[in-house]
Order: C-alpha cells, then sequence, then structure tokens
C-alpha cells in the first residue's frame, strides 16, 4: 500500500480493511435479500473475514514513515481482495493505492521489535537504557532476552529480542512500553525489518582498500604481464607486438602493450606487455630476454604492476619536440625577423595628413 499518511498505524489499517469488507458485506446482504425475495433462495454465500497476518509500516532510519506498507495475508486470494477494496481509497484524507506485492524477504523479524520514543517526546532526551528496557517488559509479563542498538546513534532507537515468536507478538499487541512508572516516557514498539544477508547476491565480497580493492581487481593480469626495459627511444607499441609475434613464431600472444611516454608523448624506455595466459607470458620473457630490437638488447622480467586503464599512451596526441630539436626552428626564424627591413614611425603631421586625405 502507497500514499499513506504519515500518522498511519497498523491499526488504521486493520481498521480501514474491515470497514472495506463491512461495507461490501453489506451490500452483498441487500443484494442476496432481494434475490432471496424473488427466488426464495441466497444467490451467494458470505465471503471470510478480511484479517492481514502482519502489518509492516516501512520507516526510514531515523524511524520516520515513508508512506508506504506491507500487508500480509493468510492467502493469495485475500490479498487479491483486500487489493480491490483498498486501491483508491481515502484514508485520513489521503488517497491510498494497493496492488499485489511479491516480497524477495520476510516482512519481519519474528523474535525481535523496534522500539522508540514517540513522535511527540523530544527523542535526544529519552534515555534507551538496556536496563531500563528489559525492567519495563519483565514488569507487563513480557521478558525480553536482550537489546541492540543501530550503528548511527542519531536513529534513537533500539531492537529488543525475545526468545520465542509468541513472546514478541504479545509485547507486539501493547503498542507502546512506558519507562519507570507513569511519569516515564513512552517508546512505541514496532516490527523490525530483516537484516540484509551478508553474502546476499551474486558478486563476491570485495576488499574496501584502494590498494587492496587493486590488487584484488587484477591479480589475474598481473601474474600474465612483463616489463620490458632497455627500449630504443623510436620503438613503439606495434613494433614491441610485431617483434614478440616473430620471436615466438605465433601471433595474437600480446593482448595488450603499453610504451610509457613522458608528457611531451616521448618513449621513455620501458613498456609492459599483457599476455594471455601465464604460462605465454612466461615463455615469451624467456624467448625475448636478451634480444636485440633497434638496436638495443631488451631486459624482460615480471611486472609488479599490470596494464591499469589510467595507463594507456596519449591517443591522437602528436609527440612534441624537445628544445634540442626546436632550436633550428628557433634560430631560422630570428634570422628571417632581423632581414626585415626596420619599420619607421610615421610623424604627426604626415598622420594627420594622413587622416585628411582619407577622410576626403
Amino acid at each position: 500500500m502507497s500514499g499513506l499518511p504519515f500518522t498511519t498505524k497498523e491499526s488504521d489499517i486493520e481498521n480501514a480493511l474491515s470497514e472495506a469488507a463491512a461495507a461490501v458485506e453489506e451490500v452483498a446482504s441487500q443484494q442476496g435479500v432481494a434475490d432471496q425475495d424473488n427466488s426464495g433462495t441466497p444467490s451467494r454465500d458470505s465471503a471470510p473475514p478480511l484479517k492481514p497476518t502482519a502489518i509492516r509500516l516501512v520507516r526510514d532510519r531515523l524511524g520516520h514513515l515513508k508512506g508506504f506498507a506491507y500487508v500480509d495475508f493468510a492467502s493469495h486470494s485475500q490479498a487479491q481482495r483486500a487489493a480491490t477494496l483498498m486501491d483508491k481509497r481515502v484514508l485520513h484524507g489521503n488517497k491510498i493505492f494497493a496492488r499485489i506485492s511479491r516480497p524477495t524477504k520476510p516482512l519481519f523479524e519474528p523474535t525481535t521489535l523496534v522500539m522508540a520514543p514517540e513522535e511527540a517526546a523530544d527523542q535526544s532526551e529519552v534515555s534507551l537504557d538496556a536496563s531500563r528496557i528489559l525492567a519495563a517488559l519483565h514488569s507487563v509479563g513480557c521478558p525480553g532476552e536482550s537489546v541492540t542498538y543501530p550503528r548511527n546513534p542519531d536513529a534513537h532507537l533500539c531492537y529488543v529480542h525475545f526468545g520465542k515468536p509468541e513472546e514478541a507478538d504479545k509485547c507486539l499487541a501493547l503498542e507502546t512500553l512506558r519507562l519507570e512508572g507513569d511519569d516515564g516516557p513512552v517508546l512505541r514498539i514496532e516490527r523490525s525489518i530483516p537484516k540484509k544477508a551478508p553474502n546476499m547476491g551474486s558478486k563476491a565480497p570485495q576488499p574496501k582498500d584502494k590498494k587492496a580493492l587493486l590488487e584484488y581487481k587484477t591479480s589475474g593480469k598481473r601474474e600474465r604481464t612483463l616489463f620490458v626495459q632497455n627500449l630504443s627511444f623510436e620503438t613503439d607499441e606495434n613494433t614491441l607486438q610485431s617483434f614478440v609475434g616473430w620471436s615466438m613464431a605465433e601471433q595474437g600472444l600480446v593482448t595488450a602493450c603499453l610504451i610509457v611516454r613522458n608528457k611531451r608523448g616521448k618513449s621513455r624506455g620501458f613498456a609492459y606487455l599483457e599476455l594471455a595466459t601465464k604460462e605465454a607470458a612466461e615463455k615469451v620473457a624467456e624467448a625475448i630476454n636478451g634480444c636485440e630490437l633497434n638496436g638495443r638488447a631488451i631486459k624482460v622480467s615480471p611486472s609488479d604492476r599490470p596494464i591499469t586503464s589510467k595507463a594507456h599512451p596519449m591517443e591522437g596526441v602528436e609527440p612534441q619536440p624537445t628544445m634540442k630539436e626546436a632550436q633550428p626552428a628557433v634560430e631560422e626564424a630570428n634570422e628571417q625577423e632581423q632581414q626585415q627591413p626596420p619599420k619607421t614611425m610615421m610623424s604627426n603631421s604626415d598622420f594627420r595628413a594622413w587622416l585628411l586625405g582619407g577622410s576626403s
């Protein structure tokens, strides 16, 4: 059910269901009396009473209502009937909507209840001490076993655990619990939503630390990644990949290749090679280690890091020339500038004459 007022209680939903069912039964009984007068036999049997087995008002972490609830019935036919009766019905001035729901988890924990100060009370001043709550429960004949608290201290609520579901149901029927005499604070009592299982879902648990998470995600790639040193500065990715394929007499072994470059796009003389399998990486390292490529004997060893998405080469960026490479062009531009005739300044009288002549 959605569209519920934020002051709704479980009893309000039960009363609304009873009223809706009673109204339908009254109309049906009147129709049955009319049919009996005409034919002498009743036309239909009365429907079974519409009573929910459980009601859960959904709340946020601070205990405030979120405007919708889950209502459980003994059978699907009763749930369908309740959805038909309650859909677009007005409750405390709000039009509510009801439909069939398929919950993926139980509606509540059978032996755990939530207790929190009532809305009218100042929640920050109410002490939810476990001994006070257990003593108050014992005085009303609903002994609890333990009291736990959420991680968020601003929630200001507690979870009371019972030994049997019957004891929790008995305590839930009280709806409120007063602490320490007649003038003590009042706690509201509600069902507890079950916690999500730690291993629920298809994803395996992952480490929270960033460094450990990177190692977890790239552990398989690191085993098949090679570190190549002493490369010629003219060697690019295609040359290195072709060299590996030619040395092993097999193409397609290299799944990724990265020549590490500086900010100007120039090679720094080392690279990373990622192979298809760990065995292929071992064979390639043994085959090309010490071989000569573009006039240099390269060194190949297992890498302590994989090729990550942040370490790809600069695509579409032209390498910038170094200062030594750009020096001849700078000198040529300076010579051309010196060979040009010097520019002469126009005097004020000439400028005035030119201006008057141009305006005329």
